[in-house]
C-alpha cells in the first residue's frame, strides 16, 4: 500500500510541475531547439555521521532542449537529458540489533545487543532529467535561470561492503568483514529538485550553462527503515547548448 501511495504522489508531483511550466512554453514565441551536452558533479547528501567521508561523482548529461521567448527579457526552456549521477562514501554505522545463534549447536537463543562498524560504498544512478526553467536576461550575453526538475530513475545502483562487530566492542559476539550490501532496489523511481543557475551566450548558436539542482525529498523509499534520514540529490551541471534551428 505504501508503495502504491508513493507512486500516486509521484504522479501528482509530475502533473503539478507540468501544469505549471508547460503552458508557458506553449505560448512562447520564436521557439528554437538544439543539443545539450555537459556533465554532472555532486552527490546524494544527508546529515553525515562523525568521521564520515566521501567524494563527489562525475558523469555525463546528454540530450536536447527547447526554448521560447515570453518577452523582451524572459525566456522559457525545457531540457530532456540522460544523466549519470554517482558518488563514493565511507561512513561509520551503529545501532540496535538482535543477535541470534544456537547453544551447543542445538538450543536456539537471541540477545538484544548493539552493532558498530564501517560501511564503504558508491552510488551509480542514471536518470532521465527534465529541467523546466525560466531565464531572465540581465545583459546582452548573460541570463539568470530558475525552475524545477523532475527525474525518472532509469537505473539505480547503491552498493558496497561493511565491516561490522555485533555486541560489546570489548567482547563482540561476532565480527563480519567485507559483507556485501545492495540498497539499489530502495531508491525511488521519481526525484524532484529546484534549480538555480545562469547562462552565457558565447556565440550566435552556442551557450554555456551552469545550474545547481537541490533535491526536495530523499532518494530512498519512505518505508526503507535502514535509512532514517533525508538523503537528497545535490548536483552541479555544466553544459554547452548548441542551437540547431535558424
Amino acid at each position: 500500500m505504501k508503495n502504491f501511495l508513493s507512486k500516486i504522489k509521484s504522479l501528482l508531483y509530475v502533473s503539478m510541475i507540468t501544469a505549471f511550466m508547460m503552458p508557458s512554453l506553449a505560448i512562447a514565441q520564436n521557439l528554437d531547439a538544439g543539443l545539450s551536452a555537459g556533465f554532472n558533479l555532486g552527490t546524494p547528501y544527508g546529515v553525515s555521521e562523525d568521521g564520515a567521508s566521501g567524494s563527489p561523482g562525475f558523469g555525463p548529461g546528454l540530450g536536447f532542449y527547447i526554448r521560447g521567448r515570453l518577452s523582451m527579457k524572459w525566456q522559457v526552456q525545457a531540457e530532456f537529458l540522460y544523466s549519470k549521477k554517482g558518488s563514493f562514501f565511507q561512513t561509520p554505522v551503529s545501532g540496535d540489533t538482535i543477535y541470534r545463534s544456537t547453544m551447543n549447536d542445538t538450543i536456539p537463543f537471541s540477545v538484544h545487543t548493539v552493532y558498530n562498524g564501517w560501511v564503504e560504498g558508491h552510488f551509480n544512478n542514471a536518470y532521465l532529467d527534465i529541467p523546466l526553467m525560466f531565464l531572465y536576461e540581465t545583459g546582452k550575453r548573460w541570463s539568470l535561470l530558475t525552475g524545477v526538475q523532475f527525474s525518472y530513475l532509469l537505473k539505480g545502483e547503491n552498493k558496497g561492503t561493511a565491516d561490522i562487530e555485533v555486541g560489546n566492542p570489548q567482547n563482540p559476539f561476532t565480527h563480519v568483514e567485507d559483507q556485501v550490501f545492495d540498497q539499489s532496489e530502495h531508491i525511488k523511481k521519481w526525484d524532484y529538485a529546484i534549480l538555480l543557475g545562469g547562462k552565457y551566450k558565447f556565440k550566435e548558436k552556442i551557450d554555456f550553462q551552469a545550474s545547481l539542482s537541490y533535491g526536495l525529498f530523499s532518494i530512498y523509499e519512505e518505508y526503507y527503515k535502514y535509512i532514517n534520514k533525508t538523503v537528497r540529490n545535490i548536483y552541479l551541471r555544466i553544459g554547452i547548448l548548441y542551437r540547431m534551428t535558424d
